[in-house]
């Protein structure tokens, strides 16, 4: 069988292999690039997921020992990040708040204790991008007899 020669045709084609490694390249490095974007993403949601439920978590750890220690509510007060009261269960409960979500000294986490029973804690941070972050929880309590 003899075997023929385009030249015409091997002229034209010169290139094009390169081109298309190049293209598809390129292609490939977008994904990438958005796939790590996505994945950036969905850690700093975890992140905000965990802050929130640590939150939640001594929100309601402070509702409990509140309401289990009826004679001491108004002791559970808790004004810029320091227990206005010096009372041992509110220091703890602040120390691990602290500790937890990797506050500094003076965070600003609040508890009040109003005269018709309603408790609202509020506790702030920081997530990693410097935004801050807040949860707030509400409990009404019987103050019957106190």
């Amino acid at each position: 069988m003899k075997r023929r020669n385009f030249p015409e045709r091997a002229g034209r084609q010169r290139g094009v292999s390169l081109i298309e490694v190049l293209v598809g390249m390129l292609v490939l490095s977008v994904g990438l690039l958005g796939q790590a974007l996505f994945m950036m993403q969905a850690m700093k949601s975890v992140q905000q997921s965990r802050h929130r439920a640590v939150a939640g978590h001594f929100a309601d750890a402070l509702f409990g020992i509140a309401l289990a220690d009826p004679g001491n509510r108004a002791r559970y007060e808790v004004s810029n990040g320091q227990c206005t009261t010096g009372w041992s269960h509110c220091e703890q409960w602040l120390a691990r708040i602290t500790h937890d979500l990797a506050q500094r000294e003076g965070a600003p986490v609040s508890a009040h204790l109003e005269a018709d029973g309603r408790m609202t804690v509020s506790i702030r941070w920081r997530d990693r991008s410097g935004e801050e972050q807040v949860h707030t929880a509400i409990s009404h309590m019987d103050l019957v007899g106190q």
